[in-house]
């Protein structure tokens, strides 16, 4: 697993994951490019990639 943090700076996302004692790695995305590369337009999504990295699942769960 891996998260995908969009538009904090690496001390902020370091503080975040410490906090809530985050055991998986955080990727920053500053300019929050990954929503559009995956279709996505809310947060937050789980997207599901196999080795030849290949979307190979989607789950879309946004707040009302």
């Amino acid at each position: 697993m891996i998260g995908v943090s969009l538009g904090e700076d690496a001390d902020t996302v370091r503080g975040f994951a410490r906090k809530l004692d985050i055991p998986f790695p955080l990727l920053l995305d500053k300019d929050g490019d990954s929503p559009r590369l995956f279709g996505l337009w809310g947060h937050p999504n789980t997207v599901m990639i196999d080795r030849e990295g290949k979307v190979v699942g989607l789950v879309r769960k946004y707040a009302n």
